[in-house]
Protein backbone atom coordinates (compact mmCIF):
# COMPACT_ATOMS: atom_id res chain seq x y z
CA UNK A 1 0.00 0.00 0.00
CA UNK A 2 2.76 2.41 0.97
CA UNK A 3 4.71 1.72 -2.24
CA UNK A 4 1.59 2.14 -4.40
CA UNK A 5 0.90 5.54 -2.82
CA UNK A 6 4.56 6.54 -3.21
CA UNK A 7 4.57 5.60 -6.91
CA UNK A 8 1.27 7.40 -7.55
CA UNK A 9 2.37 10.59 -5.83
CA UNK A 10 5.64 10.55 -7.80
CA UNK A 11 3.78 9.95 -11.08
CA UNK A 12 1.34 12.82 -10.41
CA UNK A 13 3.96 15.33 -9.24
CA UNK A 14 2.91 15.22 -5.60
CA UNK A 15 6.16 14.25 -3.87
CA UNK A 16 7.13 17.87 -3.23
CA UNK A 17 3.70 19.44 -3.70
CA UNK A 18 1.39 19.04 -0.72
CA UNK A 19 -2.26 19.85 -0.43
CA UNK A 20 -4.70 20.67 2.31
CA UNK A 21 -5.56 17.38 4.00
CA UNK A 22 -2.20 15.70 3.30
CA UNK A 23 -0.37 14.23 6.28
CA UNK A 24 3.03 15.92 6.53
CA UNK A 25 6.04 15.14 8.71
CA UNK A 26 8.56 17.64 9.96
CA UNK A 27 12.19 16.50 9.90
CA UNK A 28 12.69 14.88 13.31
CA UNK A 29 9.08 15.54 14.31
CA UNK A 30 5.68 13.94 14.24
CA UNK A 31 3.03 13.94 11.54
CA UNK A 32 0.32 16.57 11.17
CA UNK A 33 -2.50 17.27 8.72
CA UNK A 34 -1.86 20.24 6.44
CA UNK A 35 -4.49 22.93 7.03
CA UNK A 36 -5.79 24.92 4.03
CA UNK A 37 -4.32 28.17 5.36
CA UNK A 38 -0.86 26.54 5.66
CA UNK A 39 -0.55 25.09 2.13
CA UNK A 40 1.75 27.82 0.76
CA UNK A 41 4.11 27.70 3.76
CA UNK A 42 4.11 23.88 3.80
CA UNK A 43 4.99 23.75 0.10
CA UNK A 44 7.81 26.26 0.55
CA UNK A 45 9.22 24.09 3.34
CA UNK A 46 8.73 20.86 1.33
CA UNK A 47 10.49 22.13 -1.79
CA UNK A 48 13.61 20.37 -3.09
CA UNK A 49 16.63 21.97 -1.50
CA UNK A 50 14.71 22.78 1.68
CA UNK A 51 12.94 19.57 2.71
CA UNK A 52 12.02 20.70 6.22
CA UNK A 53 8.72 18.93 5.63
CA UNK A 54 7.87 15.81 3.62
CA UNK A 55 4.69 14.10 2.49
CA UNK A 56 3.87 10.80 4.16
CA UNK A 57 2.37 7.53 3.00
CA UNK A 58 0.11 5.12 4.86
CA UNK A 59 0.85 1.90 6.67
CA UNK A 60 -2.81 1.11 7.42
CA UNK A 61 -3.82 0.19 10.93
CA UNK A 62 -5.69 1.22 14.04
CA UNK A 63 -3.97 4.34 15.35
CA UNK A 64 -2.41 6.46 12.68
CA UNK A 65 -2.86 10.12 11.81
CA UNK A 66 -5.54 10.18 9.12
CA UNK A 67 -5.54 12.58 6.15
CA UNK A 68 -8.67 14.37 4.98
CA UNK A 69 -11.43 12.18 3.57
CA UNK A 70 -10.54 13.32 0.04
CA UNK A 71 -6.85 12.42 0.41
CA UNK A 72 -7.70 9.11 2.11
CA UNK A 73 -10.03 8.17 -0.78
CA UNK A 74 -7.27 9.04 -3.23
CA UNK A 75 -4.73 6.88 -1.36
CA UNK A 76 -7.16 3.97 -1.22
CA UNK A 77 -7.72 4.34 -4.96
CA UNK A 78 -4.00 4.44 -5.70
CA UNK A 79 -3.47 1.24 -3.69
CA UNK A 80 -6.47 -0.66 -5.07
CA UNK A 81 -4.34 -2.51 -7.65
CA UNK A 82 -2.40 -4.18 -4.80
CA UNK A 83 -5.53 -6.21 -3.89
CA UNK A 84 -4.71 -5.56 -0.24
CA UNK A 85 -7.76 -4.60 1.79
CA UNK A 86 -7.08 -1.82 4.30
CA UNK A 87 -9.62 -3.40 6.68
CA UNK A 88 -7.25 -6.34 7.23
CA UNK A 89 -5.11 -3.99 9.36
CA UNK A 90 -7.92 -2.43 11.40
CA UNK A 91 -9.03 -3.47 14.90
CA UNK A 92 -10.15 -7.09 14.74
CA UNK A 93 -8.76 -7.52 11.21
CA UNK A 94 -6.76 -10.62 10.41
CA UNK A 95 -3.54 -8.55 10.19
CA UNK A 96 -4.39 -5.99 12.90
CA UNK A 97 -1.61 -3.45 13.15
CA UNK A 98 -1.10 -0.12 14.88
CA UNK A 99 -0.34 1.49 11.51
CA UNK A 100 1.51 4.73 10.95
CA UNK A 101 2.48 7.34 8.38
CA UNK A 102 6.02 7.15 7.02
CA UNK A 103 7.85 9.86 5.07
CA UNK A 104 7.78 9.32 1.30
CA UNK A 105 11.26 10.82 0.96
CA UNK A 106 14.29 9.67 2.92
CA UNK A 107 16.60 12.46 4.01
CA UNK A 108 20.34 11.86 4.31
CA UNK A 109 21.69 12.05 7.84
CA UNK A 110 24.79 13.72 6.40
CA UNK A 111 25.66 15.01 2.92
CA UNK A 112 26.82 12.41 0.41
CA UNK A 113 30.46 12.15 -0.59
CA UNK A 114 31.83 10.76 -3.85
CA UNK A 115 35.47 9.68 -4.11
CA UNK A 116 37.14 8.54 -7.32
CA UNK A 117 38.99 5.22 -6.90
CA UNK A 118 40.97 4.78 -10.08
CA UNK A 119 39.82 5.39 -13.64
CA UNK A 120 36.55 3.45 -13.56
CA UNK A 121 35.46 3.22 -9.92
CA UNK A 122 33.67 5.64 -7.64
CA UNK A 123 32.87 5.30 -3.96
CA UNK A 124 29.66 6.87 -2.65
CA UNK A 125 29.35 7.45 1.09
CA UNK A 126 26.00 8.53 2.54
CA UNK A 127 24.38 8.42 5.94
CA UNK A 128 20.88 6.93 5.77
CA UNK A 129 18.39 6.56 8.62
CA UNK A 130 17.35 3.15 9.95
CA UNK A 131 14.95 1.43 7.57
CA UNK A 132 16.35 3.11 4.45
CA UNK A 133 17.88 0.93 1.76
CA UNK A 134 21.09 1.94 0.00
CA UNK A 135 20.10 -0.30 -2.92
CA UNK A 136 17.00 1.87 -3.47
CA UNK A 137 19.16 4.99 -3.44
CA UNK A 138 21.49 3.46 -6.02
CA UNK A 139 18.52 2.52 -8.20
CA UNK A 140 17.24 6.10 -8.04
CA UNK A 141 20.69 7.27 -9.15
CA UNK A 142 20.55 4.91 -12.14
CA UNK A 143 23.12 2.46 -10.80
CA UNK A 144 22.41 -1.17 -11.68
CA UNK A 145 22.50 -3.26 -8.52
CA UNK A 146 23.33 -6.91 -9.23
CA UNK A 147 21.03 -9.56 -7.79
CA UNK A 148 24.10 -11.25 -6.29
CA UNK A 149 25.51 -8.48 -4.08
CA UNK A 150 28.18 -10.44 -2.24
CA UNK A 151 31.21 -12.16 -3.73
CA UNK A 152 30.92 -15.92 -3.31
CA UNK A 153 33.40 -17.51 -0.96
CA UNK A 154 36.18 -19.44 -2.68
CA UNK A 155 36.82 -23.06 -1.82
CA UNK A 156 40.20 -22.06 -0.31
CA UNK A 157 38.39 -19.78 2.11
CA UNK A 158 35.96 -22.55 3.01
CA UNK A 159 38.81 -25.03 3.66
CA UNK A 160 40.64 -22.69 6.03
Amino acid sequence: IFNAVLEARAATGLLHRLRAGDVVRKRGGGPFVCAPEDVDDVNRRAAPGCLELVATGPLPGTSRVVPSAEVLDEERGWSRATDIDWSWFERGGRLESPGERRPLLVLFLEPGRVTQLGDTRLELCVGLPAGAYATELLGELGVAVPDERFAPQTSAMLDA
